[in-house]
């Protein structure tokens, strides 16, 4: 796994990084681990991670500009995950590509149930190929019905017709983030902007939840959208909490 870590604070960087090698030394898996003590030093690199360790309070441009700057740039490769010693920022540091939060101080527990939840993920990745378009499942935005086609858009803007159900997608993508809302629509939960009871919105798009599906679909986001976080030992999150705190 090749993971950078982006810390102002050389203990707390020293401590991420001397936690994760301690996962991988556990678990037998390989890392490369590069370290930067400012996000300017990390886009000037210009290198790939699969994951990202990242302080919100950084000289110049800060944690959450550095995410919106690689969201704009297209960089959805890289898992980001935020520590902080202030939870009140949290509610802003949410993106397609925040995968946790890291409550300072940081911990063993807490680095190992991150990077256990990253490579699940990076594992479980499936790989499509339509017209000679390679994408994996977390590229998906959303798929829409088309009688006994599927219309598919992903996050490089491309809208992709295959023929495939919609029920045959769900089977596909089962334990990758996505949900069927409605008897028209798979999306998402990485790419929701705004969720209501009746609807979410994903690329400034209202899409329906249908009516028999609002509550299953209220307690799966709440588990999904609470697993993003790693939970500080003296207190535990909840969804309720950072939505009260975007308010």
């Amino acid at each position: 796994m090749r993971i950078a870590i982006c810390e102002k604070n050389f203990m707390d960087a020293e401590m991420i990084e001397e936690c994760c090698r301690n996962y991988f030394k556990s678990s037998g898996g390989k890392c490369k681990i590069d370290c930067y003590t400012s996000t300017v030093e990390f886009v000037e690199k210009k290198k790939n991670y699969d994951v990202l360790f990242l302080a919100i309070a950084m000289p110049g441009m800060s944690g959450i500009e550095l995410k919106e700057y690689m969201e704009r740039m297209g960089a959805y490769n890289t898992y980001i995950i935020f520590q902080t010693g202030f939870e009140g920022y949290m509610p802003q540091a949410f993106g397609e590509n925040v995968i946790g939060f890291l409550v300072k101080p940081i911990c063993q527990e807490n680095i190992t149930d991150i990077l256990s939840k990253v490579e699940k993920k990076l594992d479980g990745k499936v790989m499509f190929e339509q017209e000679g378009t390679i994408f994996c499942a977390r590229d998906i935005i959303h798929i829409q019905s088309e009688d006994v086609y599927s219309l598919v858009r992903i996050r490089t803007g491309e809208e992709l017709l295959i023929r495939k159900s919609l029920t045959a997608w769900e089977k596909e993508l089962n334990m990758q983030g996505f949900y069927r809302i409605h008897r028209k629509h798979i999306i998402n939960m990485d790419y929701i902007e705004e969720y209501e009871t009746d609807f979410v919105i994903i690329g400034g798009e209202k899409f329906a939840v249908s009516e028999r599906k609002r509550k299953e679909f209220q307690r799966v986001y709440a588990r999904y959208r609470a697993d993003w976080c790693v939970y500080d030992k003296n207190r535990a999150f909840t969804t309720r909490d950072l939505q009260a705190g975007e308010k």
